[in-house]
């Protein structure tokens, strides 16, 4: 098949694009240019910014694809400009939604895990009009930019269901993790686990969750393409495996080589200390997709996930991981305050007290 990948230099495409080379595909790749192309057997590299629907038309329309996967869609635009240039040109468009797009009803780093949080969240029904309520109100569009523009980017495409001149394909992943993640956010527990010191959770914060190894991203979009079972199907994307926050850690202090030291400070605490406000990085957030119609349709199968926590520990603890984690220039304050919380926390035990600091 013949077929284009749009972005690829950063985190998925690396893994994306050798697979499709190795099965036998031609492969194309747009990027801006901005990062060096070196994949061995790449059929060609084009060069424009997607953002500019001229140069992305001049860019695209030299050839015509079989398939054309989209890793960088971010705004409605993005795939209207894809349906503009490539509508006649296409058979299947494959598009790297988020897991997001699902509404939730936690209420953000405080939320208790309970038995509502093992419901797995299937592909349908979804409310791509729904907007979260912290999303809300002044300014909330611009903090909730990635899964509002994620839902529009979907409205698109289903709302033209039947009507377009090609399949389409929806990709759901969860938090996508692995070496070389350029977000880091999951560098905000290694980091904090791999130093030695406290890690600070907000008391009752341990929510089952299923993230996604980028590799296992890469395997189901190679499955998706020319797969006509996939036409006009979305897919959730994550490890078959559950975790809990407090195993997740774990896992991090295994591969580390550290003790886990985990310090469990109640939210109202915390907001009279200077680290107010204090923000964790997901998994903070109940939300378990079901992946069984990936397994049935794709035959997707994901990495176990203490191979996968290993792998981005070590990368990120090696010379590449670059930038320091979030907060991290706050780490000293972190662990004062982690460890004046647990002196009276264990004072207040002592004492023959209730074992929750009101003050």
């Amino acid at each position: 098949m013949r077929v284009l990948v749009i972005g690829g230099t950063r985190f998925i495409g690396p893994r994306l694009v050798p697979r499709l080379v190795g099965g036998g595909h031609r492969v194309v790749v747009l990027t801006r240019g901005s990062n060096p192309v070196t994949f061995p057997g790449l059929a060609a590299h084009l060069k424009a910014d997607r953002t500019d629907a001229g140069a992305f038309k001049a860019a695209v329309t030299s050839d015509s694809w079989d398939v054309v996967i989209d890793t960088v869609a971010y705004r409605p635009e993005d795939v209207e400009s894809v349906i503009d240039s490539l509508g006649g040109r296409i058979r299947q468009y494959v598009v790297v939604s988020t897991y997001t797009v699902y509404a939730h009803d936690t209420t953000g780093p405080r939320a208790h895990a309970g038995p509502v949080d093992f419901r797995l969240v299937p592909e349908e029904p979804v409310d791509l009009n729904y907007v979260e309520p912290e999303y809300q109100g002044p300014g909330g569009a611009e903090r909730g930019a990635y899964s509002l523009q994620k839902r529009a980017i979907e409205k698109v495409l289903w709302g033209l269901r039947g009507r377009l001149p090609f399949a389409f394909t929806v990709a759901r992943p969860a938090n996508i993790e692995g070496p070389g993640d350029p977000s880091n956010r999951r560098g905000f527990y290694i980091q904090r686990v791999a130093d030695g010191g406290p890690v600070i959770i907000p008391a009752g914060l341990n929510p089952p969750f299923r993230h996604v190894f980028v590799d296992d991203v890469a395997q189901a979009l190679a499955a998706m393409a020319g797969n006509e079972r996939a036409y006009g199907r979305a897919y959730n994307l994550a490890m078959e495996e559950f975790l809990f926050l407090d195993e997740y850690l774990g896992l991090i202090a295994e591969a580390a080589g550290r003790k886990l030291r985990l310090v469990h400070i109640p939210g109202d605490y915390l907001d009279r200390t200077p680290l107010n406000p204090y923000r964790l990085p997901s998994p903070w957030r109940s939300l378990v997709l079901d992946v069984g119609r990936a397994v049935a349709d794709l035959g997707y199968r994901s990495t176990p996930v203490r191979q996968w926590v290993a792998e981005t520990v070590r990368w990120f603890l090696g010379p590449d991981r670059g930038r320091d984690s979030r907060d991290y220039e706050r780490r000293a304050l972190e662990v004062g305050v982690a460890e004046e919380y647990a002196a009276k926390y264990a004072a207040l035990v002592a004492a023959g007290g209730s074992g929750r600091l009101e003050e």
